[in-house]
């Protein structure tokens, strides 16, 4: 589930406008990436979103700096964006710092959400019923596939799922909740793969390589 978070400080009702003309509207791979400053009618308040590194949340706040500059009467002179993980970016929020977070991932932020709930709100949802899990190609695990039979992470404990599997566990960005929440399940679990933490595009390319 998706949504957008927002700071209560700042022209609050500009922000929760620019949101709500989405109609399906909610809401770097480092802390340290460049922030880069676009659309808007360059005359009014300037809107700072901090921009996860997933390739839905960059397609949300594109859609955020559309609507700034093609709806000057909402007032936003300038959008601003930063890249960065959910912690900085939630403690960003909660600093002022940043005025928006589109693409809040629930439950997943959940603690950084609840932790500053008396500074920021959740303004609405943008899709729900999203999957998470560990995936792999179909063909290991069809009829006569070198993992035929494997169902469940927890046969990962075996070297010989894990080995049919390639031995390791291609993950996101290190900064990711998801990626944290990985790397606990195979310690917790006592898997034998190995953690590959990397990025959204090389996990992508890493699949176009098996197949």
């Amino acid at each position: 589930m998706s949504h957008t978070s927002r700071t209560l400080r700042g022209a609050p009702a500009l922000i929760c406008a620019l949101l709500l003309m989405v109609t399906s509207a909610c809401g770097a791979s480092n802390s340290n990436a460049e922030a880069s400053s676009s659309g808007g009618s360059g005359k009014g308040v300037s809107i700072k979103i901090g921009q996860f590194s997933w390739t839905a949340a960059a397609v949300e706040t594109q859609i955020l700096k559309l609507i700034a500059e093609q709806h000057p009467e909402l007032g936003v002179g300038s959008v601003q964006t930063t890249q960065l993980d959910p912690a900085p970016g939630w403690l960003g929020l909660q600093k002022g710092d940043l005025d928006v977070l589109p693409e809040v991932n629930l439950p997943n932020q959940q603690p950084f959400a609840d932790k500053a709930k008396d500074t920021t709100t959740l303004v609405s949802k943008t899709y729900g019923g999203a999957t998470q899990g560990w995936f792999v190609p179909k063909y290991l695990v069809e009829k006569g596939g070198a993992a035929e039979g494997l169902t469940s992470i927890t046969q990962l404990k075996d070297e010989k799922w894990a080995d049919a599997v390639g031995g390791k566990l291609y993950d996101a960005d290190a900064g990711w909740v998801t990626t944290k929440q990985n790397d606990k399940r195979i310690k917790g679990f006592n898997l034998a793969v190995t953690h590959k933490p990397s990025s959204e595009a090389a996990v992508l390319a890493q699949i176009q390589r098996a197949y």
